[in-house]
């Protein structure tokens, strides 16, 4: 796909692509630079590409907007999705813009994943707060499996106990996104600077998410002492070579999270 000219027929800046694709200004100018669209981006740019002109095409049909819908995707959460998808089945303002864009614009394009498309669509409000809840989802969705093992064994073995250390890992998975999330969004201008700007926004995001960790592992040792930590996690975060390798590890997940041009 030929990026830069797909933009231009579409309509869109590179500043309403960029946002709609979830990306830097200059992570999207290097890929119509180069031609090289990452593939875990490319049925999200499709995406955008249809987004821009749905919203242009929109705008010029002189169809009123729902406001109904407007105020559910302001108050609306997650558990809320079937509510959303009811009132789009039967809301007449909602179904006349929805086949008006199917004839003038055509279907929209699938993404890989649905819960990609389902987290990018929902509207989390904006800046800081709409970074850290996309970080916090990120990294829920991949430990998330350990918080489902902990609770199993809970319900099978009846211990209370695995019920805490459920509830523990889902705090600290949250938490430790948020403040990834908050990071990332705070070194926006660096990654919009260049490559080297992006690969120090990765880094710096990477330390966010560690640094969130290793403070929530300090306060339960506070509270509970370092006894209740295993052996292992006092190696790691209580030696000097436990940080040394937090820190180095931390750095190289970061220059693979910071690529611009990552595939």
């Amino acid at each position: 796909m030929d990026l830069s000219l797909a933009r231009r027929e579409a309509g869109a800046t590179l500043e309403q692509l960029a946002d709609h694709v979830g990306v830097s200004v200059s992570e999207l100018s290097e890929w119509e630079r180069t031609g090289k669209i990452p593939r875990a981006r490319a049925a999200r740019v499709k995406w955008g590409l249809w987004a821009v002109r749905r919203d242009a095409v929109l705008a010029k049909s002189g169809l009123a907007e729902c406001e109904a819908l407007a105020e559910l995707a302001a108050t609306s959460r997650p558990s809320d999705a079937e509510v959303i998808t009811d009132h789009l089945d039967t809301c007449a303002t909602c179904i006349a813009r929805d086949e008006y864009i199917k004839h003038h614009v055509g279907p929209m394009p699938r993404m890989d994943s649905g819960l990609l498309l389902w987290l990018f669509s929902r509207d989390w409000g904006t800046g800081w707060k709409r970074s850290a809840t996309m970080g916090a989802l990120f990294i829920l969705a991949m430990g998330g499996v350990g918080v489902v093992l902990l609770l199993s064994r809970a319900v099978v073995e009846r211990d209370p106990t695995y019920l805490l250390m459920a509830l523990g890992l889902f705090v600290l998975l949250v938490f430790s996104g948020g403040m990834g999330g908050v990071v990332h969004h705070l070194t926006a201008p660096l990654r919009d600077s260049g490559r080297a700007g992006s690969y120090l926004s990765g880094i710096l995001t990477v330390y966010g998410y560690l640094g969130a960790v290793y403070a929530s592992i300090g306060l339960v040792a506070l509270v509970a002492g370092w006894e209740v930590l295993g052996e292992d996690m006092r190696g790691l975060v209580a030696t000097r070579a436990g940080w040394v390798i937090t820190l180095v590890m931390g750095a190289l997940f970061g220059l693979v999270l910071g690529r611009p041009d990552r595939d």
